[in-house]
């Protein structure tokens, strides 16, 4: 198991530099901001035990989408991903923005924006957010390789 660890590091490490580099317009988030571990939807604030940066990487958000990342304030990123799909009437953009706020150590999911009939609500956006990693078994942080982290679990109905 101590073989894997250096080359799954190693993915991590070039998930988040691609990521950085995939958002490089002018304004993207920095690296420190999309390493932070992203927080689940609980109110004891428990870490999803991945960083943000691998969230979106398991969830394939740097497809072939267009997405703008803006900051509407200080410590507050939004990605914007946007989509042309092919409806009834015709091709139809669908998008979705998701803001997201530093507090503490972690990344929070504050805001959820998107096309009729996408959920909007945090929680289930969150829980949405967290199937791949978890599915995917995707490389946690540091804290949570100890035996007994505490990990924020979605709910059994949403997976």
């Amino acid at each position: 198991m101590k073989a894997l660890a250096g080359p799954a590091m190693m993915v991590a490490m070039v998930a988040a530099f691609f990521i950085h580099r995939s958002c490089s317009s002018e304004t993207s988030p920095s690296i420190e901001f999309t390493n932070l571990e992203f927080r689940g939807a609980d109110d004891e604030k428990t870490g999803s035990c991945y960083e943000l940066s691998t969230v979106l990487v398991a969830n394939n958000l740097f497809g072939n989408a267009s997405r703008t990342w803006k900051s509407p304030r200080k410590d507050a990123w939004t990605l914007e991903i946007e989509n042309i799909e092919q409806g009834f009437n015709g091709p139809k953009v669908v998008f979705q923005r998701l803001t997201f706020e530093r507090s503490d150590e972690q990344v929070r999911l504050v805001d959820v924006e998107a096309s009729e009939g996408i959920d909007t609500d945090i929680k289930n956006t969150i829980d949405r957010l967290l199937r791949a990693p978890n599915g995917r078994k995707s490389t946690p942080v540091e804290r949570c390789k100890e035996p007994g982290a505490d990990k924020y679990l979605p709910e059994r109905e949403s997976l």
